[in-house]
């Protein structure tokens, strides 16, 4: 049975340059064909394109090109700071087109930040899968709060907390 959601996920894919490559752009139209409505933004101007998000909204890192160990560390910082502010902290996080040659320690670091890391060159139904399982997985996470919520209020357990 195919999860049905409720209102239009929006998926924000950052990429590092200010123009669309053909294969992100080829990203783009599959992710809208998907049902998720789309938005496209450079790291630089991530900030703004966060102000108009919200809570069950996809951030995807296109990661593709980018080579230097420095650079995956910034985008890990950025994830970070994502995942640890109020308002987009529960924004689900995927990483796509990660090099295959970043050593096994930056790959860990990326396992602590992000939801999901896609590694090697980019294949969109292998994104679209992931997009579909990241909102399961948020439709689940709500649930649980919803349902721990009511638990708490009897006195039968703490609140969840998936941090």
């Amino acid at each position: 049975m195919e999860h049905q959601m409720t209102e239009k996920n929006t998926v924000i894919l950052v990429g590092s340059n200010s123009t669309s490559t053909t294969q992100q752009q080829k990203m783009m139209n599959a992710i809208e064909q998907s049902g998720f409505k789309t938005v496209e933004t450079t790291f630089q101007d991530l900030a703004s394109a966060l102000k108009e998000a919200h809570a069950h909204d996809i951030l995807i890192f296109n990661l593709e090109g980018l080579t230097e160990e420095t650079g995956f560390l910034k985008c890990n910082k950025l994830a970070e700071t994502i995942k640890n502010n109020p308002p987009t902290q529960t924004m689900k996080l995927l990483c796509v087109g990660i090099s295959n040659s970043i050593c096994e320690q930056t790959k860990e670091i990326f396992n602590h930040s992000f939801n999901d890391l896609i590694f090697g060159p980019i294949r969109v139904p292998s994104v679209i899968s992931r997009l579909k399982s990241l909102v399961r997985l948020d439709t689940m996470d709500k649930e649980l709060n919803r349902r721990s919520t009511i638990n708490e209020q009897y006195g039968l357990t703490q609140k969840y907390d998936r941090s």
